[in-house]
């Protein structure tokens, strides 16, 4: 019964159909003295009654709805509770999903340095390597032009080595021919002797 006090749309029902309950016992009670009154009475007794029952029908179905209002709303605080404890889980993960994002970001900074650290050192290591290529295609040239020089070289010393020995057999045979010469000349020139 406190629920249905407490609702002011009843109240006003409640009070609404107290006044015209009582305006209508005041007009019975004045309009008594006379018969035709009281056949008017009757008749607004009875319109009085059918209309109390419409006024409780009305209130019963009034209650109704709003007893039904009352649990939909229950429901719903119950819901909005729930819903409540939900968002506090997800805030919850959000800031630890936020925590491990900055952390993540830290160590991302740290791997994206090291990875620059090493990118740069290994540029450095290709342009050296690049520098030690070039240096060492400049000693290939060179090496192939001594290897070139030196066949070059030992060409031009088996050339000299065969006019030495070409000219070694003409001196050789220039000798010979004069040890000839000279053995013939003494061979002539004995017998000169003998004389």
């Amino acid at each position: 019964m406190s629920i249905l006090v407490s609702d002011p749309l009843i109240l006003g029902l409640l009070a609404f159909l107290a006044g015209l309950v009582v305006a209508r016992i005041l007009t019975l009670l004045a309009a008594r003295s006379t018969e035709k009154e009281s056949r008017a009475n009757d008749r607004l007794l009875r319109s009085l009654e059918a209309d109390l029952r419409v006024a409780n029908k009305t209130l019963a179905k009034a209650t109704e709805e709003f007893c039904s209002t009352n649990e939909e709303l229950e429901s719903a605080n119950v819901t909005i509770a729930d819903l409540q404890t939900v968002l506090d889980e997800r805030t919850k993960e959000v800031e630890e999903t936020r925590t491990f994002l900055k952390r993540e970001c830290v160590k991302t900074n740290a791997l994206r340095e090291n990875l620059s650290g090493r990118a740069e050192e290994t540029i450095r290591a290709e342009a050296h390597a690049r520098q030690m290529e070039v240096e060492l295609s400049v000693v290939k040239a060179g090496t192939a032009a001594v290897h070139e020089e030196v066949d070059r070289l030992a060409a031009e010393r088996q050339e000299l080595t065969g006019r030495l020995h070409q000219l070694k057999d003409e001196m050789l045979r220039e000798k010979s021919a004069e040890d000839d010469r000279r053995e013939e000349k003494l061979e002539l020139d004995e017998p000169l002797l003998d004389y």
